[in-house]
C-alpha cells in the first residue's frame, strides 16, 4: 500500500489531532491518527511514542513495545524513548530488560549534560525495584559525582548489602571500597567488608558518632577562598611598599601584617589552634577587617567554638563580599548547637542571596518580598520538622561539589516553569520532600511537553505531585500543559486551585502572580480580576491594585456593560488618594470615565468629569480641549469660549503657536459660524506672520458680522483688512465706505 504524501504542515495538525484524541481518552481513533503519521514519516518520535500510549491503553502490550523498539531503533541517542520503553518493559514485569533500557537512558542523558534526569531515573528505581542493588549503585555513583557524599555513602552501603545478599561477592566488594573512598574510617562499610570477605551473613553496624559538619562547605567554602587570597594580596602589597614612616601606629600596623601572614600559612597547612592565635594577635594590633573575622569564625567553628566563631561571623556577614558566606557558615554552627530557629533564618538570608544572583533584575523585588519572614513563618506555625527537612535539603544543594552550577540549573528550570509571570523561589521547591526529584520530574514533563505529548507530560507531572503533593509549582507546571493541550476550563480551575492555596498560606505575592497568569488565559473572568484585586489590597500594593482596577473595568467594558465599568472606575477613585502618584491616578481614572459618557451622549456628566480634572491637572490639554467641544455642543458658547482662551494661552505660555493653530482650523472646522472661533483663528494667522491665510479668514470673518447684523464690527474687520494691502483693497474701500454710509458715520 502506497504511503499517504502529505506536506509537514499537515503532518503537524494530524499529530496535533491525534494527540487531542489520546488527551480525551479515544484511543482507538488516536491510534489509527498515530499509524497514519508513522506510515507518512516513519521516523518521527511523537507519533511512535504516542502510537505506543495509544496501544498501551488499548490493552495491546506487544505493540507498544514494538512501536517503541522501532523508535529506539530510528532514535538510539534518544533518551526519552528508552525510558518510556523501559516503563514498558517494568510494568511487563521484565525487570533486567527494563534495567538494561533504564541505564542507556541514564547515560544518555548525562552525554547530553543533563545528569539531573539521570539521578531521577535511579532514584525512583531505588525505591520501585529496592531490592535491586543496580539503581542504588547508579544512584550512589551519580551522587558521589555531584559531590552528595553522605547520600553516596548511603547508597553505596546499601547496594553492597543487596550483592551480598544475592551472592555477588565481588561486586559487594567494590561497592564498600567505593564507600570507604569516601569515608576511610566508616565503620559500618569496614565491618560490612569484613564480613564479606569472610562469607558471613553481615549484622547491622552501629551507627558512628556523630561529630561536627565539616568546615566551611558550600558558599563558606568559596568565600574561604576569597579572604585568604584578599589577605595575602594585601600582605604582599604591604611588603612592596617598604618600610612606613616611624610611628607607634605604623609600626603596629607593620606587626600586624607579619601575623597575618603568619595566619595564612598556618590556616592553609591545616594548624587551626596556632592560626586562630596568629589572627587574634593582628586584630589586637588594630588589623580589624572582614576577610580576618571570616576567617577567625571558620577556625573556630572547625575546634567547636561556637560562641567565638558567631561573634566574628557576625561581623564579616555584615561586608557584601562575605555575606553569603558568613550566613551559611553561622546557620552551621547554631544547627550544630541545636538552635533551628537562629540556623533557619542565617540558610533562609543565606539562600535569598545566592537566589537573587541568578534571577533577573524585574523579578527581584518580588523574590525579595518571598523572603520577607519565611523563616519566622516556619516557627510562627509550629512547623520545626519542616524547619529542619528543608534545612537538610538547602544543605544538600549548597553544601555539595558544583552547588553554583546546580543553583543556576534549579534557576533555569523555575524560570521555564515560570516563565509566565509567576515569581518562584529556589526556597519553595527546597521546601518539598524529595526536592530532586520532583525537580527532574518537570523537567521530564517539560520535555514531553515539548514534543506535544501532552499526555505523558500530565503522568510525570502526577509522578512529581504523588512525591510532593503540596508543591504548588508542580501544580502550576501541570495548568500550564493543561492550557497548551487547549484544556482550558481544566486549567483555569487548577490555576484557582493554585492562587487560593497561597493566598491561604499568607503567601499573597505568590496568589497575585498565579491570578496574573490565569486572568492572561481568560482577561474577562471578572470574578479572578476582582480577587486579585482585593490580594493586592491586603498585601498594600495600591498601585497594582489600581492597574487591575483599569482591566476590570476594561472586560465590564468588552461585555458591554459600562454600569459596572463605571462603578468600577468610581471604586479605583476612592483608592487613588493612597497611590504613589495620586494624580496621576485621579486623572487617568477621571478620563476612563469621561470616555464613557461622551459615548454614551452623556454631555453634562462627561462636563463635570473633566472639570474635575482641569481642577486636578491644570495642564492637562485633552481635558481642555474635551470642555471646550462639550460646552459648544451644549450652545454654551460663552463658557466655551472662556475654556478655548484659558487653552491657548496655555500653549501660549508654553510657546507651542503650531498647536494653538491646529486647534482653531479644527474647531473652525466643525463649527464655521461661529464668530468668535473665526476672530481667534485669524488674530492666530496674524500672529504667526501668515498674511495670506489672515486675509482669507478675515474676509470670512467680516460676512459673518455682516450676516449677524454687526456692522460695527465688521467695519473694524475690513478696516483690518485693507491694512494688510491685499490684492481686493479697492473693493474692501468701497465695502467699508458703504457701510459706513448706512451707519451714517464718516471714516
Amino acid at each position: 500500500m502506497a504511503r499517504r504524501k502529505m506536506s509537514p504542515k499537515d503532518l503537524e495538525a494530524l499529530l496535533r489531532r491525534a494527540h487531542s484524541l489520546a488527551w480525551d481518552g479515544q484511543w482507538t481513533e488516536a491510534a489509527a491518527l498515530y499509524q497514519e503519521v508513522v506510515e507518512a514519516r516513519p521516523a518521527m518520535p511523537g507519533a511512535l511514542l504516542g502510537l505506543a500510549q495509544a496501544y498501551a491503553a488499548l490493552g495491546r502490550p506487544g505493540d507498544a513495545l514494538q512501536a517503541l523498539t522501532r523508535a529506539a531503533e530510528l532514535h538510539p541517542q534518544d533518551p526519552l524513548i528508552f525510558t518510556r520503553r523501559a516503563d514498558f518493559l517494568l510494568e511487563a514485569q521484565r525487570t533486567d530488560e527494563a534495567l538494561a533500557d533504564y541505564d542507556r537512558a541514564a547515560r544518555l542523558w548525562m552525554a547530553q549534560g543533563q545528569p539531573e534526569q539521570a539521578q531521577h531515573i535511579w532514584q525512583r528505581l531505588s525505591r520501585t525495584l529496592a531490592g535491586h542493588p543496580l539503581p542504588h549503585r547508579r544512584l550512589a555513583e551519580g551522587l558521589e559525582a555531584s559531590g552528595a557524599a553522605p547520600q553516596a555513602l548511603a547508597a553505596y552501603l546499601r547496594a553492597a548489602r543487596l550483592y551480598q545478599e544475592q551472592g555477588q561477592k565481588q561486586a559487594a566488594e567494590e561497592m564498600c571500597q567505593a564507600a570507604l573512598r569516601l569515608d576511610p574510617g566508616n565503620g559500618e562499610a569496614l565491618f560490612l567488608l569484613e564480613s564479606i570477605r569472610e562469607g558471613r551473613k553481615p549484622t547491622e553496624a552501629p551507627a558512628p558518632p556523630t561529630s561536627a559538619p565539616p568546615p566551611g562547605g558550600g558558599p563558606a567554602a568559596a568565600a574561604r577562598e576569597r579572604a585568604l587570597t584578599e589577605l595575602a594580596e594585601e600582605v604582599l602589597g604591604a611588603g612592596e611598599k617598604g618600610a612606613p614612616p616611624p610611628s607607634p601606629d605604623a609600626e603596629a600596623l607593620a606587626t600586624a601584617e607579619t601575623w597575618i601572614g603568619q595566619a595564612i600559612d598556618l590556616q592553609m597547612r591545616g594548624q587551626v589552634d596556632q592560626a586562630i592565635e596568629a589572627y587574634e594577635r593582628a586584630l589586637d594590633l588594630g588589623a580589624d577587617r572582614p576577610a580576618i573575622h571570616f576567617n577567625l569564625g571558620l577556625l573556630y567553628r572547625e575546634k567547636l567554638r561556637f560562641a567565638e566563631a558567631i561573634h566574628h561571623l557576625s561581623r564579616s556577614q555584615k561586608d557584601p563580599e562575605y555575606a553569603l558566606g558568613s550566613h551559611y557558615a553561622l546557620a552551621e554552627c547554631y544547627r550544630a548547637q541545636g538552635d533551628v530557629d537562629h540556623a533557619l533564618a542565617h540558610f533562609v538570608e543565606a539562600l535569598k542571596i545566592v537566589d537573587l544572583q541568578t534571577v533577573q533584575r524585574e523579578q527581584a523585588d518580588n523574590l525579595i518580598r518571598l523572603y520577607e519572614n519565611l523563616a519566622e513563618s516556619y516557627l510562627a506555625k509550629g512547623e520545626r520538622a519542616r524547619a529542619v527537612a528543608f534545612m537538610n535539603s538547602l544543605v544538600q544543594l549548597l553544601g555539595s561539589k558544583g552547588w553554583e552550577d546546580k543553583v543556576r540549573e534549579a534557576r533555569q528550570r523555575l524560570d521555564a516553569l515560570t516563565s509566565t509571570g509567576v515569581t518562584i523561589s529556589l526556597a519553595e521547591l527546597l521546601d518539598v520532600p524529595h526536592s530532586q526529584e520532583v525537580f527532574a520530574c518537570i523537567s521530564l514533563s517539560q520535555e514531553y511537553a515539548r514534543r506535544g505529548l501532552h499526555f505523558s507530560a500530565v503522568e510525570e507531572c502526577y509522578r512529581g505531585i504523588a512525591l510532593a503533593p503540596l508543591c504548588l509549582p508542580l501544580h502550576l507546571h501541570l495548568a500550564e500543559i493543561l492550557l497548551q493541550a487547549g484544556r482550558v476550563e481544566e486549567a483555569l480551575e487548577k490555576l484557582t486551585m493554585v492562587a487560593e492555596t497561597y493566598a491561604a498560606r499568607g503567601e499573597k505575592v505568590q496568589a497575585v502572580g498565579v491570578y496574573r497568569r490565569l486572568l492572561r488565559a481568560a482577561p474577562m473572568d471578572v470574578k479572578a480580576r476582582s480577587r486579585t484585586i482585593g490580594l493586592l489590597l491586603e498585601a498594600g500594593q495600591v498601585d497594582g491594585a489600581l492597574e487591575e482596577y483599569l482591566a476590570l473595568a476594561d472586560a465590564y467594558y468588552q461585555l458591554a456593560q459600562l454600569d459596572k465599568a463605571l462603578e468600577t472606575y468610581r471604586e479605583a477613585l476612592k483608592l487613588a488618594p493612597r497611590a504613589a502618584q495620586a494624580k496621576r491616578w485621579q486623572t487617568r481614572l477621571l478620563h476612563r470615565m469621561g470616555d464613557i459618557h461622551l459615548q454614551r451622549v452623556e454631555w453634562r456628566r462627561a462636563l463635570q468629569v473633566y472639570t474635575q480634572i482641569k481642577a486636578l491637572a491644570p495642564e492637562d490639554e485633552r481635558a481642555r480641549f474635551c470642555l471646550v467641544d462639550l460646552n459648544l455642543k451644549m450652545r454654551q458658547v460663552p463658557q466655551a469660549i472662556q475654556e478655548l482662551d484659558e487653552l491657548l494661552a496655555l500653549f501660549r505660555q508654553r510657546g507651542e503657536p503650531d498647536k494653538e493653530r491646529a486647534l482653531l482650523e479644527e474647531l473652525a472646522s466643525q463649527w464655521p459660524e461661529l464668530i468668535p472661533l473665526r476672530s481667534r483663528l485669524a488674530q492666530a494667522y496674524l500672529a504667526q506672520g501668515d498674511t495670506r491665510k489672515a486675509v482669507t479668514e478675515l474676509d470670512n470673518l467680516g460676512e459673518l458680522q455682516l450676516r449677524a447684523g454687526q456692522k460695527r464690527q465688521a467695519a473694524e474687520t475690513i478696516r483690518l483688512l485693507i491694512s494688510l494691502a491685499p490684492e481686493e483693497a479697492e473693493g474692501y474701500r468701497r465695502l467699508l465706505a458703504q457701510i459706513q454710509g448706512q451707519e451714517g458715520g464718516g471714516p
